[in-house]
């Protein structure tokens, strides 16, 4: 069996539990990652030590008690923070999320069997040998997803696993086994008893991947449907596709760029953060807009929304259109600092002022006849030339 490197650090937790007469080891995504020679995130520990024990043990460390009640804790190191986890088995699960009743256990394996698929369950001892009961590095080099145990129970447990599967077959670039598969696609409804947090979640990290792929998406419908409360058929993932590992905004929009001003329900259906929803629905809302955007509709667009969700629109026109002047004119724009709103103006109401100019009303409105005439290159944005300009159009 092919072993893994462990960082020094964690191996010195696992080590310091091991002298206490405790078993411990590496488990989850960080195995299947090195596994893949990729670089974790983070490192998990799963252990025979009760928590109080895991404190114990680590007292070379400060802990913080995370989760204790599901025997966490957190073993703050010098690289990073440690999650150390108390061997367990779990019952039946009441509320689609959490086990009814957590049982710690003294067995690897029960540990191992309570996971969602088989690539998340593996172990690593300190010296880094791998303890894979339940098949997963096998599946990792045929890269396959597969359920550990009976699907349609870890389904049912969690429906959260059905995304996450769509997740980790984007992310990993695997392909699903058939029974787990159809197990995702059949339970799908029990998608509606998740928070809308924890979907918004799943499917971002689906999405943004950078080998999301239209064609695995598209295997997935009733799932992608009941997350999103939207049919398939009103999606795009080709588009989607073009945009993979783009920022956040612009993989949303890609995906509901069909939707046009109808992707606001969805982000306020997946409760979006206001900064996100407000992105999204600038992009999907001005994408088709035009065929290429001018000089002056990028400079007004940067004006009224700002300089980075112009560039994202640049970037979604010229990934999912195929149209690049748009970007290329909105950077050719800000490198020249040009003016694009009435902070950037070479005059203010108090110039207007001192030229005789009195009321709000009026003062606003020649503040943005002037704008507009800079956004055109009828007037150039000095200051000497807009108040001539601002007095021909007094005397007028």
């Amino acid at each position: 069996m092919k072993s893994i490197e462990i960082p020094k650090e964690a191996a010195a937790i696992i080590s310091a539990l091991e002298t206490d007469g405790f078993k411990a080891y590496a488990v989850g995504g960080c195995v299947r990652d090195r596994l893949l020679g990729a670089v974790p995130h983070d490192w998990d520990i799963t252990t025979s030590a009760r928590p109080d024990e895991i404190k114990q043990a680590c007292r070379a460390w400060k802990t913080a008690d995370t989760g204790l009640r599901y025997g966490t804790v957190s073993v703050i190191g010098s690289d990073g923070v440690y999650e150390v986890t108390t061997f367990r088995s779990e019952s039946s699960y009441d509320d689609f999320r959490h086990p009814s009743e957590i049982v710690f256990s003294g067995s690897l394996k029960e540990d191992l069997s309570r996971r969602d698929f088989t690539v998340n369950a593996i172990a690593a001892s300190g010296s880094g040998e791998i303890i894979d009961p339940l098949g997963g590095a096998e599946d990792i080099l045929r890269k396959t997803l597969r359920c550990v145990g009976k699907p349609a129970e870890r389904f049912s447990e969690d429906p959260l696993r059905i995304l996450r599967g769509v997740r980790f077959a984007m992310q990993l670039g695997f392909g699903i086994d058939g029974e787990t598969s159809a197990a995702m696609n059949a339970l799908a409804p029990l998608l509606s008893h998740i928070a809308a947090e924890r979907i918004k979640t799943e499917l971002e990290k689906a999405i943004c991947a950078e080998r999301f792929t239209a064609e695995v998406f598209s295997e997935y419908e009733a799932v992608i449907s009941d997350s999103i409360g939207v049919r398939f058929t009103d999606l795009s993932p080709q588009l989607a596709e073009k945009c993979r590992g783009s920022h956040a905004a612009v993989c949303w929009a890609a995906l509901m760029l069909p939707l046009g001003s109808g992707a606001a329900e969805v982000c306020r259906r997946l409760k979006f953060s206001n900064k996100l929803r407000r992105t999204v629905c600038f992009l999907t809302e001005n994408c088709n807009d035009y065929h290429s955007a001018d000089r002056y509709t990028v400079r007004r667009l940067i004006g009224s929304f700002g300089a980075d969700n112009m560039l994202m629109l640049g970037k979604l026109r010229r990934l999912a259109l195929g149209e690049a002047e748009t970007e290329r004119t909105a950077l050719s724009v800000l490198a020249g600092h040009e003016c694009c709103s009435l902070r950037d103006m070479a005059v203010n109401g108090g110039d207007l002022i001192k030229l005789g100019i009195c009321g709000e009303r009026e003062i606003g409105s020649i503040l943005g006849y002037l704008l507009d005439s800079v956004l055109r290159d009828e007037v150039p944005n000095e200051k000497s030339a807009l108040l001539n300009f601002a007095r021909n159009m007094i005397s007028e």
